[in-house]
């Protein structure tokens, strides 16, 4: 979808401030107090009052004492919304089914700027790994999902690194030989294995679901399992499963 362009005058500078103090609300920041919400959204703390209230008064947040946090009423906001996007539906279905095929914990994301968003997600019920619900964000450095959106999007001769990748919670500078050779190799083989030091699982598999025509990736499917996995097994049995659904998932968004 190509940008629109607005004038200054239609632009409603309200609504926008309004956004970016729903934003600074996230799992590692739940309750705020009011001046933690101002410093988040870089505005003051009257302005900051002023939209925390009106949220109150529209039931999407809640006050208790000095502590501010949001009420089921906007995460069912941010359900809907999720449903309103062309993947979601057959995303959920491919998810559902390839987490059950698999015997594993599933998931579909895209990426949104520096943020990656989780839109489908589901387990099977012999996995144990706890899945993330849809609508969730997270920092594109600081997921192994991101790697694919980071490798894959730029040309191969010119590898645009970031000076800092995130790791739990915190900036360090990158090494930057080694990611490199990641990024190369995430390349070249159109998907990554994740195994135990840079994950919870015992073997995570990421593959990008690609545009036919722009090769762009448009989503990064996962699956995860406590399962000890082979070599052999993951490229017999998961890998193609795993192709059929992103396939099914890129028909959908060309609709």
């Amino acid at each position: 979808m190509q940008d629109m362009n607005i004038s200054s005058r239609d632009f409603v500078n309200s609504l926008a401030r309004g956004l970016d103090v729903l934003r600074t609300f996230s799992n590692d920041s739940q309750a705020m107090t009011l001046s933690e919400v101002a410093n988040k959204a870089n505005m003051s703390r009257a302005g900051a009052r002023r939209l925390l209230l009106t949220l109150v008064e529209l039931g999407y947040a809640c006050k208790d004492g000095r502590l501010f946090r949001l009420t089921p009423r906007y995460l069912a906001l941010g359900q809907s919304s999720m449903s309103a996007i062309p993947l979601s539906e057959v995303a959920d279905r491919s998810v559902e089914m390839l987490a059950h095929e698999l015997g594993a914990c599933v998931s579909l994301a895209i990426r949104d700027g520096d943020e990656l968003v989780q839109i489908a997600s589901a387990s099977s019920t012999e996995a144990t790994i706890a899945t993330q619900r849809a609508g969730t964000r997270r920092v594109l450095y600081n997921t192994i999902a991101g790697r694919i959106f980071l490798a894959l999007g730029n040309n191969a001769e010119h590898i645009v690194l970031p000076n800092a990748i995130a790791r739990g919670g915190e900036l360090q500078i990158d090494q930057r030989a080694e990611y490199r050779r990641e990024m190369q190799e995430i390349r070249e083989r159109g998907y990554l294995v994740s195994r135990p030091g840079e994950s919870g699982a015992d073997i995570s598999v990421l593959l990008p679901v690609l545009g036919a025509a722009s090769q762009n990736v448009v989503a990064v499917l996962t699956a995860s399992s406590w399962r000890y996995l082979g070599e052999h097994q993951m490229m017999s049995e998961w890998l193609p499963l795993m192709r059929s659904v992103s396939n099914r998932i890129l028909e959908a968004s060309l609709r």
